[in-house]
């Protein structure tokens, strides 16, 4: 079905995630940044490795893609590439909830 939904939007989807199953993510917008709010229902434990890949506003480009979560101090900041307006990064382990903020210029 997803497959689908991406040939119908040209492949343009506003974001990926490549994770397991149980795992929720929402996109939300403020700003000058975009967040990917990640919620990990699994009851196996965390989720690890999993890439996003986030497409940008035309003309805008990621400056920084930091990792917040209640559960840990401080935020991480995570590596990216961005090819093509997406910026691609892989959030290392989501134990409960964490939202990956991409700062944009």
């Amino acid at each position: 079905m997803l497959e689908a939904i991406g040939r119908a939007c040209d492949g343009r989807l506003s974001r990926s995630v490549d994770g397991p199953p149980r795992l929720c993510t929402e996109l939300t917008e403020q700003g000058g940044r975009r967040m990917v709010h990640l919620v990990n229902y699994r009851s196996d434990g965390p989720a690890r490795g999993v890439e996003i890949n986030l497409r940008l506003p035309t003309g805008r480009r990621a400056k920084a893609v930091t990792l917040a979560s209640p559960q840990r101090q401080p935020d991480l900041e995570l590596s990216f590439e961005q090819p093509s307006g997406v910026v691609t990064f892989t959030v290392p382990e989501i134990a409960v909830y964490e939202i990956a903020v991409v700062t944009m210029e």
